[in-house]
């Protein structure tokens, strides 16, 4: 999966606001043309909303968990003790904005932060999910620091089938610092887990909870407080992971059956709205299709939940989306959506739209039944997650190398 990127990278001049405000001025140079296929106007689907319900199912084995002899951390406790973030992540990395980079010389990140030469490098681990300390916490921070989190599947070089996953906690600042925490499912017996083969596609940390979305079975679910520290990497159960984390339970879908978009929901991706009065959670798929090599129109959706219902994990309990939208773009990797405090009928829609290893991706906004709008987005983008107290939209890009494997963040786009 190395890519072979071309172009020359430099950062662009941005000046965007919220929802509410005036025209976007972006800067534009060597901007590639619109999106192929054209984006559409997002449209309701209320005749899929069935096709949208998960049901809880606790782990019964997770009360296992108190009885492995390794200590128990939580997030701000793992992050707190440098020897535990033990990855470095260089903040404005000039590789970033080289012929290696992910950004080129259309996309204008107010801020950004490159891997260590390991993770970069990697072609057994690559990144997907997109979260941070803001979905947290209302405060904003975990022990008084900013934190990104990104989720990674494990697979075989040259082979996307996952076969591992894990999270990765990044303390911001210059360098940023991270720790890579293994996502294990716990197996029979008193003390034993084993690896969670997930896409990992998006991921939502929300107070003690992670949300992790899986195509198939719907959203895996992990209490941070149980993060395991082995003392050592080379258990075999997860090998070159000091600190694991246990499934606790799953949002599911009942089915065993392969994902099929647009006759059974899929998860690729998940993320948390919380501009409106009552927060929610949003999930969505991604579509592709392609005809004599041309990318062509292919319908995915976007569905919104309660906050309160995915957080009250009672067991056998079913939930339903509230609402069920088509997407505008196609090859959606992400989806977030961000209220206007002043006016809660207007609700910008964030799709990140991705074309490749080779190819700048997009970042399309868009309200339903309105014309979308498109800007340049990184080479190999996904999951989004909204900074609201910078007003930005930080994102993670996939693709292996130096400087093309970063996590980055714009100013949050006005709504066409």
């Amino acid at each position: 999966m190395l890519p072979l990127l071309l172009g020359r990278l430099a950062a662009a001049a941005l000046a965007l606001v919220l929802c509410a405000g005036p025209a976007d001025a972006y800067a534009r140079s060597g901007a590639p043309a619109a999106p192929v296929p054209a984006p559409r106007p997002m449209t309701s689907d209320p005749a899929s909303r069935p096709d949208f319900h998960l049901t809880w199912q606790p782990d019964p084995r997770a009360a296992n968990i108190a009885g492995f002899p390794y200590p128990r951390l939580t997030p701000g406790q793992l992050i707190s003790n440098p020897a535990n973030t033990d990855h470095t992540a260089t903040r404005k990395c000039s590789a970033a904005n080289s012929t290696i980079g992910a950004l080129r010389n259309s996309v204008a990140a107010v801020d950004w932060y490159c891997f260590d030469n390991v993770d970069s490098a990697s072609s057994t681990w690559t990144p997907q999910g997109m979260s941070g300390s803001e979905d947290a916490h209302p405060g904003g921070t975990v022990d008084g620091k900013q934190v990104f989190l990104t989720s990674w599947y494990g697979h075989r070089p040259n082979n996307s089938t996952p076969t591992r996953s894990r999270v990765s906690f990044l303390v911001a600042g210059t360098p940023g610092r991270y720790a890579h925490v293994e996502l294990v499912r716990l197996v029979p017996g008193a003390a034993r887990f084993g690896a969670l083969p997930t896409h990992a596609g998006g991921v939502v940390w929300r107070d003690n909870y992670l949300y992790v979305a899986d195509p198939r079975r719907g959203l895996l679910v992990f209490d941070t407080r149980n993060i395991l520290d082995l003392g050592r990497t080379d258990d075999p159960r997860a090998p070159g992971s000091r600190f694991v984390l246990p499934q606790v339970g799953i949002w599911s879908t009942g089915s065993t059956l392969p994902c099929n978009r647009g006759t059974r929901a899929c998860y690729d991706y998940v993320t948390l709205d919380r501009s409106a009065s009552s927060w929610q959670f949003i999930t969505g798929e991604y579509c592709s299709q392609r005809q004599g090599g041309v990318l062509v129109w292919c319908n995915s959706r976007l569905a919104r939940w309660r906050t309160s219902d995915i957080t009250s994990r009672t067991a056998g309990r079913t939930i339903h989306a509230q609402e069920v939208f088509r997407q505008p773009v196609t090859n959606v990797q992400g989806g977030v959506s961000y209220t206007d405090p002043t006016n809660s009928a207007r609700r910008c829609y964030y799709f990140d739209s991705s074309r490749g290893e080779n190819n700048l991706g997009w970042l399309v906004t868009d309200r339903p039944n309105r014309t979308p709008a498109s800007l340049p987005g990184g080479v190999g983008l996904q999951d989004l997650y909204v900074q609201r107290a910078n007003h930005q939209l930080w994102t993670v890009t996939e693709w292996p190398g130096l400087g093309t494997r970063i996590v980055y963040g714009v100013n949050q786009p006005s709504c066409p």
